[in-house]
Order: structure tokens, then sequence, then C-alpha cells
């Protein structure tokens, strides 16, 4: 087997979709991302390579009351570690994820609009 030399790129589409039930926003969320990775290998010599995944997860998240923050860090580098901050009040949640593995570093940042009416709490009544 021979290495591959070039140029790995990806692009990355996450989509989040987040609902509490609670009487506040600032109790817990729940809800997941979904992903869309599209990894494209240029060799040396210029051919290209590209595949997509997709995959999806659940994403719990528990505001604190005081201030409608979220944080949690998990794992050590160069192993897989990831730093979740969040933030959120009436009107927008935002959160903001910093990750890897070795020498890959995802770091993205995403937000919006919080809106009354979550047809999830609606199925539960």
């Amino acid at each position: 087997m021979y290495p591959i030399e070039g140029l790995i790129e990806q692009e990355i589409d996450y989509t989040f979709h987040m609902f509490t039930c609670s009487d506040t926003v600032y109790g817990p969320w729940q809800g997941g991302m979904s992903t869309v990775i599209t990894t494209t290998l240029t060799t040396k010599s210029g051919e290209q390579d590209s595949r997509t995944n997709e995959g999806s997860g659940n994403f719990p998240l528990a505001f604190e009351a005081d201030d409608g923050t979220y944080s949690v860090e998990t794992g050590e580098p160069p192993d897989g570690w990831a730093v979740v901050e969040g933030k959120v009040d009436e009107e927008k949640m935002e959160l903001n994820y910093q990750g890897g593995i070795g020498t890959i570093v995802y770091d993205f940042s995403a937000s919006g609009p919080v809106k009354p009416g979550a047809v999830e709490c609606e199925e539960k009544r």
C-alpha cells in the first residue's frame, strides 16, 4: 500500500432542531442534529474523488436557569475531544462547538430564533 498525497477538503452542514416543553426557555431542551459531510480528495495529479455521508443524533441540552448558559467538555486532545457552549433567551439560541480527533479540529457556531408552540409538546398533552 502506498500513501496518497494531495488535498482533502470537507464541507459539513449541520441542521439543528431543538425544542423544550418547559414553561421557560431555561429548562431542558431535546432534539438533535443532522449532518451532511462531503469529503473531496484532490491528488497531486489533479484527480478528484468525492464522498458524501449523512448522519443524525440526539443533542440534549439543559441550560442554567440563572443565566441561560450551557457548557460541557469531553475528552482530551489528541484523542476525541469537544467543548460545547451555548446560550438561550426568549428570542434566540446560540451554540458554539470546538472539537476534534488528532490534528483534525472542527470549530463552528450556530444560532436560531426561539419560537413558541413546539409540535412535539402538543403531541405529549
